[in-house]
């Protein structure tokens, strides 16, 4: 697997600055008057798995997981005064969900498409809630991939880089920068220094660790 990552960088390069960024000016096409009014205008925080940053409790809590890389942890049992929480079904819940199939309202979000790869759960819930104009967003917890959450995923070892072949990271990570460098959102310490790194360093630093 020596540098998986720089492969796919070199191929797949020159489709990330063909990416239109969206414009959330305009109001989105899977609107919703019930999501608006939890997160418009709101301090909102999205909160991933890592755990390393503690979670405020004055803002609208996000929770990000997905049910293949969760293993015997129920990573939404963390957060349980969340109120929304995006999964692998792309849905958002605004009730805490039992082990399992989430449970609670859900809605269909406004979709991410990219030139090449799919959106993680951290772009596509950026992507989301910035149509419906946040006060702020803060994103701690998310280390972009630059450690491993399991080494395989059901005795996989391979599984890992199959999804990040479906996901293609550098252009998730890509349009993460984007939106960070405009100021859409603010990071937790982590965050900010993956984000300070150009997609070069950030294919430098996810070869290494997937070495």
């Amino acid at each position: 697997m020596t540098k998986f990552f720089r492969q796919m960088y070199e191929k797949n390069k020159h489709k990330y600055e063909s990416f239109l960024m969206p414009n959330y000016g305009f109001r989105p096409r899977n609107y919703s008057a019930e999501f608006s009014s939890m997160v418009n205008g709101k301090d909102v925080c999205i909160v991933g798995p890592s755990g390393q940053t503690e979670i405020p409790k004055n803002k609208v809590i996000v929770s990000i997981y997905a049910y293949f890389i969760q293993g015997d942890i129920e990573y939404i049992s963390l957060y349980g005064s969340n109120k929304i929480s995006y999964n692998n079904s792309t849905f958002y819940v605004v009730k805490r969900p039992a082990k399992g199939l989430p449970e609670g309202k859900h809605r269909l979000v406004n979709m991410l498409h990219y030139p090449v790869g799919h959106a993680h759960m951290l772009q596509l819930a950026l992507h989301d809630i910035l149509y419906y104009k946040p006060k702020s967003i803060e994103v701690i917890n998310v280390n972009f991939y630059t450690k491993k959450y399991n080494q395989s995923i059901d005795g996989n070892e391979l599984a890992p880089y199959k999804s990040h072949l479906l996901h293609e990271p550098m252009m998730n990570f890509y349009y993460a920068k984007q939106l960070y460098d405009r100021g859409l959102f603010y990071g937790d310490q982590d965050v900010s220094e993956l984000l300070g790194l150009s997609v070069e360093e950030y294919v430098n630093k996810m070869d290494e660790v997937y070495d």
